[in-house]
């Protein structure tokens, strides 16, 4: 049923997306890393997107207004301090009326969390920051990640139905849980009014399936894959999570429901990325 809350189904364990550390023995994994380190690829060649992107949102909702994503942190100073304060700087540059966050603040410790919050913390935008929790923030421990955050003065979606108001008019905003953790709330579509529809993050592109049968979803807001990260010519990316296979990356629609999967900041086990550049989206 796509609109209960029963724990949401995962599809099966397969390919080096999910079980890359599991295959690897651990003296080619650092080799790995460390070639990454050494020849990162395109790993902090930031691409800055501008789809047009027309949802009907209802009477309500403001008609014109910018929304900023950023997606796939990975936080790891060692690697991503300056860069990650170059995109929060261009992302200021851009003047957004929102910013959506969505998820996999931290790798494995989030311990280093709080010098990334304070950086978000620094973007203005008249709608606010509105941050998800992705699968990586749930094995990181997703309490410490919320305080953090928190703590900055950026509250966390968890299952939760906002409304925001945005250049005169009031938008409908849902942000899910990661949906590897815990079942996206679909119900929480039930509290727009009639004729509202919203803005949906998920972290994970796939719950896109059940998110558009839905007719209060307009458009649904993603993160997860890191556009594939590593895209070899052919083939594709061996390193695809579980719900980020289908959608990869960019705009797609279905039904009367759009979705946009931002290829993120950061990168996962290897700090490396080919054919598949960090992105920072506008949606105008």
């Amino acid at each position: 049923m796509p609109f209960s809350n029963l724990p949401y189904p995962l599809p099966p364990s397969r390919g080096l997306g999910s079980r890359v550390t599991a295959l690897i023995p651990v003296p080619w994994q650092d080799a790995l890393r460390k070639a990454g380190d050494r020849w990162p690829g395109e790993r902090h060649q930031l691409e800055i997107t501008t789809p047009l992107i027309r949802v009907e949102l209802g009477v309500t909702a403001p008609e014109h207004f910018r929304v900023a994503l950023l997606a796939d942190f990975h936080y790891d100073p060692l690697h991503e301090l300056g860069f990650f304060q170059s995109c929060i700087a261009t992302t200021r540059d851009l003047a957004p009326d929102l910013v959506c966050l969505l998820g996999d603040f931290s790798s494995h410790d989030p311990t280093c969390l709080p010098d990334l919050a304070r950086l978000l913390a620094e973007i203005e935008a008249p709608g606010g920051i509105h941050p998800i929790l992705g699968n990586h923030d749930h094995l990181a421990g997703e309490e410490t990640v919320v305080r953090m955050l928190e703590e900055a003065g950026i509250p966390v979606l968890r299952n939760e139905f906002r409304r925001i108001n945005l250049c005169g008019g009031t938008l409908a905003l849902t942000g899910f849980d990661s949906a590897t953790s815990r079942c996206p709330q679909f119900n929480l579509l039930d509290q727009c009014d009639p004729g509202e529809r919203a803005l949906v993050l998920c972290h994970e592109p796939d719950v896109f399936l059940d998110t558009s049968q839905h007719p209060n979803a307009a458009l649904q807001l993603s993160g997860h894959t890191h556009g594939g990260q590593v895209m070899i010519p052919l083939i594709g990316s061996p390193l695809l999570p579980r719900l980020g296979r289908r959608f990869i990356s960019g705009h797609h629609r279905r039904a009367d429901c759009q979705l946009y999967v931002n290829r993120g900041l950061g990168t996962g086990h290897l700090h490396l990325r080919w054919r598949a550049r960090p992105e920072l989206t506008l949606l105008t």
